[in-house]
């Protein structure tokens, strides 16, 4: 077989290339088996297979393999040799050049070095030579300069062209300041009337300078105007005073209708605009435009609209308005970047308040005492009390036991303190705005001060004195109505409202400062005076409502219930006593439990239980218990501790426990007496204890029961 190079190209499949050899050797030898043999046909498959056929074709392919291999390895080491022979000649030639770009690399470094010196030459040259032309441009000024002085000197007007052809007075402008400066150097002896003439010369111009300046402006000529402006500018008075102008004609009907605020934004704009064009001190000119506005124009705006304003409340509202208008104003102008720092800002608005600032606290605290006062007469003429005057000034009547609350009635109003913290939150809005900002804390903690006098001082204290006055005696005559309590669950919303306004409005203003901790005991004060009130309201409720349960039982509770002479009759459940005490005093758990929470709550009711307990037990030692009226105390102990058990106090619980025990004496037999008593929870008492309840049994003496101990 004849094979090529490209029969091994890749991709080169091994198998594929085995199969078409041995399918080529079959074919050939089906052909030469199909050739007619002496003349016949013959009868050949195209399927013969031959072994030797194929062994024999890929032993020719292995030979002829080999002779391509040695082929292709001939013509491989002659391009080697081909390529080998080319890097040679090239690496001589990269070599050659090299050599070659290093010498002119040299001469280049020559070159420069040669220009370098050239160049420094020519500088030199040229230093030399304009330092030539300066003094010959000097001396000709200078020539030129006492050409015009000598025109001055003879004494008659001067005709120089410059000085008689208006359109030349930019350069007279220029030749007269230098004659100006030249006097300041002459004697006044012989150069007298010479220095006058020039002086009233320099005065004309810059007059005229002015004049046109002004001219050009009402005709809206920037380029005459610049040139007017460049000219004065060594003008100090007449420059000055062209800025004063440019100015106040820039103003000129600018603020009579519309917003002021808004015009002010608008016209700096417009006047930066043409101040860029016409000064070359357009930033300093735009800011002297900015002050200007805010000390006369805001000034007198700002006057004007607080005169207009007679009632305080008003002037105060309108103070803000404008000041946080002004405020806005300002900061808004940064806009026109006139200054890199936020102060000069700061002090645009200050220099239109700064007078109207000094006795802003004053007014403040004056108006919010007055709508304080106003909103507690309103509050206690809708429920029909008055103030009266007192030796501290106006304050409400202090309540005595003729002025007791009526039912239900607790002197306290959402709207009350809604409407006093509202004000308050103002006030401390205005404050923060326009209180000088080492002054806000003091400020602010005087507005708290009028607020807490008259929420913690006068308000609550009267609700909590009125809800005092009203409350009933230890031993009430009649069912208690106790205010207190509602009183109690009213002023901790209150309080709750006033913690929150402090920690929302006072503590950003007052914070950084002494005047935080002044305010926080201030606050801590007041509450803790109203607190301890109501902590002996509370003790004094307290006693009302176990004395109450103590005349229910007293009025109700018969000595038939624990000791009845009838058994037969006598059903085995709670007194009617009990049941009307369980009854009234879960009616004040319930208003108990929404009036008071958290720690307070739980120490209430503790308190409240064990008065009740104690009540109790005294009320028990009254009695003597048959069995079956035993059995009647213990159905009573047990309402009395489901009714205690919602209390949710577990000492209370363990209280009536051991009281259900003991009642449970009054049932037992003699003989197991001594057992039961040896038994938790009544081995923890004291003997004296449990002889107590074993004499309240009806059969102490008969049964000898003393001798069990």
């Amino acid at each position: 077989m004849d094979f090529r190079e490209r029969d091994f190209e890749e991709p080169f499949d091994v198998v594929q290339f085995v199969e078409d050899l041995s399918s080529q050797a079959n074919r050939s030898h089906a052909r030469r088996r199909r050739a007619p043999k002496d003349g016949g046909g013959g009868d050949a498959n195209d399927n013969d297979y031959s072994s030797a056929v194929l062994l024999k074709a890929f032993e020719q392919a292995v030979e002829d393999t080999k002779a391509l291999e040695e082929k292709t390895e001939r013509r491989v080491d002659k391009v080697v040799k081909v390529c080998q022979e080319d890097e040679r000649r090239h690496k001589s030639v990269v070599a050659d050049v090299g050599t070659r770009f290093g010498m002119r690399l040299q001469h280049f470094q020559e070159l420069e070095e040669r220009i370098n010196g050239i160049a420094t030459k020519v500088v030199h040259l040229g230093d030399q030579l304009e330092g030539l032309n300066a003094t010959r441009m000097r001396s000709e000024r200078a020539r030129s300069t006492m050409l015009y002085f000598s025109e001055f000197f003879s004494g008659d007007a001067p005709t120089s062209s410059i000085f008689t052809d208006a359109t030349k007075l930019a350069k007279a402008a220029e030749v007269m300041h230098k004659l100006h400066f030249l006097c300041q150097d002459l004697p006044d002896g012989k150069f007298f009337k010479v220095k006058q003439r020039i002086a009233v010369k320099y005065v004309d111009i810059e007059r005229e300078l002015e004049q046109d300046f002004e001219a050009a402006h009402v005709r809206n000529d920037t380029h005459y105007m610049k040139t007017c402006a460049d000219s004065l500018l060594p003008f100090n008075r007449g420059y000055n005073q062209c800025v004063r102008k440019f100015i106040y004609h820039c103003q000129e009907g600018a603020f009579l209708t519309g917003d002021i605020f808004g015009n002010v934004y608008t016209l700096t704009g417009q006047v930066q605009r043409i101040a860029k064009a016409v000064f070359s001190t357009a930033d300093t000119v735009l800011i002297q435009f900015v002050q200007d506005v805010f000390e006369r124009r805001l000034r007198n705006h700002v006057k004007k609209e607080l005169e207009s304003k007679t009632v305080l409340e008003d002037q105060l509202k309108t103070l803000y308005d404008l000041y946080t208008c002004t405020q806005r104003t300002a900061l808004k102008l940064k806009d026109y970047k006139l200054a890199p720092d936020l102060g000069f800002y700061n002090r645009l608005t200050q220099s239109v308040f700064a007078n109207l600032l000094s006795s802003y606290i004053k007014k403040e605290v004056k108006f919010l005492t007055e709508r304080c006062r106003q909103i507690l007469d309103e509050h206690y003429e809708s429920i029909g009390h008055q103030r009266q005057k007192g030796g501290g000034g106006l304050r409400i009547r202090k309540p005595d036991p003729s002025a007791a609350a009526k039912p239900g009635e607790t002197f306290l109003s959402s709207d009350v303190i809604t409407g006093i913290l509202s004000e308050s939150k103002l006030a401390l809005k205005r404050c923060e705005a326009l209180s000088v900002s080492s002054e806000v804390a003091n400020n602010a903690e005087e507005i708290f001060n009028v607020v807490l006098e008259n929420l913690c001082g006068v308000y609550m204290e009267y609700a909590v004195d009125m809800a005092l006055a009203g409350l009933p005696s230890a031993e009430p005559k009649s069912r208690p109505d106790i205010v207190l309590f509602q009183t109690i669950e009213q002023a901790s919303q209150q309080f709750n409202l006033l913690e929150k306004h402090v920690l929302d409005c006072l503590l950003p203003l007052v914070s950084s400062s002494t005047a935080h901790g002044h305010c926080m005991r201030k606050k801590k004060t007041a509450i803790d005076q109203l607190e301890q009130k109501l902590d002996e309201g509370l003790d004094r409720a307290l006693n009302s409502i176990v004395g109450w349960a103590k005349r229910i039982l007293s009025d109700e509770q018969k000595k038939a219930d624990f000791k009845p002479e009838d058994s037969g009759n006598m059903p085995l459940s709670s007194s009617k006593a009990c049941l009307n005490v369980c009854t009234f005093l879960e009616e004040q758990r319930q208003t108990l439990f929404s009036s008071v929470d958290g720690r307070n709550r739980m120490m209430v009711m503790m308190e409240l239980g064990t008065r009740f307990h104690r009540m109790i037990v005294d009320h028990l030692q009254q009695f003597t218990f048959n069995s079956l009226g035993g059995m009647t105390a213990i159905c009573d102990v047990n309402e009395y501790r489901r009714t205690v058990k919602k209390f949710e106090i577990p000492l209370l619980n363990n209280l009536f426990q051991v009281l259900h025990s003991l009642c449970n004496l009054f049932i037992q037999a003699p003989a197991h007496l001594k057992q039961v008593c040896s038994e938790e929870p009544l081995s923890l008492l004291d003997k004296s204890v449990l002889l107590i309840f074993l004499q309240l049994r009806s059969d102490y003496k008969s049964s000898k029961l003393a001798k069990h101990f």
